[in-house]
């Protein structure tokens, strides 16, 4: 390796209550899907996300 992080693409589709949704791709460093996953359960990614950039 180069030094850089290794990347995958994952496809994300962002969930909100009572609105439309959008679906994205996105890439994550590797080492970021798993802790998504201990965060949020996998099958919640899209949650996680939201409620992440919302309260950013």
């Amino acid at each position: 390796m180069s030094g850089q992080d290794s990347t995958d693409t994952f496809d994300v589709c962002i969930l909100q209550t009572h609105a439309m949704t959008k679906h994205l791709k996105i890439t994550l460093p590797e080492r970021t899907v798993p802790l998504m996953d201990r965060v949020a359960g996998k099958g919640r990614r899209s949650s996680l996300i939201d409620r992440a950039v919302r309260r950013y």
